[in-house]
């Protein structure tokens, strides 16, 4: 870890899932070698440190589909040197960014494999892999809040494109992110050993901290992300 503090170069780390032959370490020499197994998928992970004195620390990460269906995990950490909490907060906010970008592997990208047939039919809703899954159960709890489901389409439509566009609140409710983040919030909750809303409301108040979010956002957000950990994580501890 102390090597991956001190380094200010990018290195590459990769890793892959355990099914024999079917997953492989990623490489750019598969793009053009015909002996590569047109099913074998993978994804690897980019790491950049940047030190900057006075910086704020900060992980950003990201990941993205080739032409091939290999995931690439972009992962960036800036952070001061000196400053020491940097260190210990740097292993569990690395180690929880690299996992929620799994799991958007995991529900859309093709390590997702097939997903159920969609039935239910919205504006601009994607149709394949597991968010199908997620697209359904949410037109369950969250359908009849906007009168019928093209009105519903419609707002899950919003969500995501004022989330591409930094909505805090719309980002933490649209489909595409509620199942990474409550995965997450459902492991440190068995991590601490504290029920998950006590993990929701803590990350949220975060945002209320920096200002990103208002009171009513606030409350908007943990009742849609409570109600979709109560739907698909039924043995998460909720007491809220």
């Amino acid at each position: 870890m102390r090597s991956i503090i001190d380094n200010a170069d990018i290195r590459r780390y990769r890793t892959t899932l355990p099914k024999p032959n079917l997953y492989y370490l990623w490489d750019d020499k598969w793009k053009t070698d015909l002996s590569r197994c047109p099913e074998a998928v993978g994804f690897d992970v980019s790491l950049r440190v940047k030190r900057s004195k006075g910086a704020k620390f900060v992980i950003y990460a990201s990941v993205c589909e080739d032409e091939l269906g290999n995931s690439h995990i972009e992962v960036e950490i800036i952070h001061d040197p000196n400053e020491k909490t940097h260190l210990s907060e740097l292993y569990y906010e690395l180690a929880g960014s690299i996992r929620h970008e799994i799991e958007h592997i995991s529900e859309e990208g093709q390590l997702a494999g097939l997903g159920p047939t969609q039935d239910v039919v919205v504006p601009y809703i994607t149709n394949k892999s597991k968010i199908v899954h997620t697209i359904n159960l949410r037109s369950k709890i969250f359908g009849d809040l906007y009168g019928n489901i093209e009105g519903w389409g419609n707002e899950e439509q919003r969500r995501l494109h004022s989330a591409i566009e930094g909505g805090m609140l719309d980002y933490l409710t649209c489909y595409e992110e509620v199942g990474p983040l409550t995965q997450g919030f459902y492991y440190e909750a068995k991590k601490r050993r504290i029920p998950t809303d006590e993990v929701i409301n803590d990350y949220l108040e975060r945002f209320y901290a920096g200002g990103l979010l208002t009171e009513s956002e606030i409350d908007e957000a943990f009742n849609h992300l409570v109600a979709w950990t109560r739907l698909t994580l039924p043995s998460a501890i909720i007491v809220s």
